[in-house]
C-alpha cells in the first residue's frame, strides 16, 4: 500500500498539470483567434473597410427601417440591425430595397466577426447589384472567412474586371490570387500588365 500511493500521486499530478496546460493553452488559443478574426485586424482590412464605410447616410427626416439599421450599424449595434431587416426582407420588392438591406445585414455580420453568415447577404447583394464594389465586397468576405477556393474565384473575376474603380486596389487583388493558389497548389495565373 505504501508504494502504491506515490504512483497515484504522480498520475494525479500529471493528470492535474496536463488538464491544466491543456486548459491554458485552449484559453491562448482563443484570445489569439478572437483577436485575429476581428475585422480590424485581418490583412484584408484596409481594401475591406474602404468598400464598409462607403454606407449610405440616413436623412433625417425619413424614418424608415433601412435608415434606422444605418443607425444602429453606425452607432455599432448590429444586433439592431438583424432586428430591424429580417422582419421585412420578404417584403423588399424593388432592387434598391434588395441591395440596401442586404449589405446592411451583411455588415451587421461582418461587424460581429461573422464572415461566413454575411457570404450569403453578398451574394444577393451582388446578384441584385452586379458591380465591381460588391464583387470586391463578396471576394474579400470569403477570403476573411477562410473559403480560399470561393475567395480565388471571386478575386479572379475581379482581377478581369474592365475599368476596376479606382478605389479598388488591383494590387491587392493580384496578390491574393497569386497567395490563394500557392496555398490551394493550383497553378498562379499570369496577368497582362495593366496600364
Amino acid at each position: 500500500m505504501y508504494k502504491r500511493r506515490p504512483v497515484l500521486t504522480f498520475l494525479t499530478g500529471l493528470l492535474g498539470g496536463v488538464c491544466l496546460s491543456l486548459l491554458t493553452g485552449m484559453g491562448l488559443f482563443y484570445s489569439y483567434v478572437t483577436q485575429t478574426l476581428r475585422p480590424n485586424s485581418t490583412p484584408i482590412e484596409r481594401p475591406l473597410n474602404i468598400l464598409l464605410t462607403a454606407t449610405w447616410q440616413p436623412m433625417p427626416s425619413q424614418t424608415s427601417p433601412f435608415n434606422e439599421a444605418e443607425t444602429a450599424l453606425n452607432a455599432g449595434q448590429p444586433e439592431k440591425v438583424k432586428e430591424l431587416l429580417y422582419p421585412a426582407i420578404e417584403s423588399w420588392t424593388s432592387n434598391e430595397d434588395r441591395v440596401r438591406g442586404y449589405k446592411l445585414l451583411g455588415e451587421a455580420e461582418l461587424m460581429q466577426g461573422h464572415a461566413q453568415l454575411a457570404v450569403p447577404y453578398f451574394e444577393k447583394l451582388y446578384f441584385y447589384e452586379p458591380s465591381a464594389e460588391n464583387l470586391f465586397l463578396l471576394a474579400t468576405t470569403y477570403d476573411f472567412g477562410g473559403d480560399n477556393k470561393s475567395a480565388l474565384s471571386k478575386y479572379q473575376e475581379l482581377a478581369n474586371w474592365e475599368n476596376l474603380p479606382p478605389e479598388i486596389d488591383i494590387e491587392f487583388i493580384d496578390s491574393r490570387v497569386y497567395e490563394i493558389s500557392r496555398a490551394l497548389g493550383t497553378p498562379v495565373p499570369t496577368h497582362t500588365a495593366r496600364p
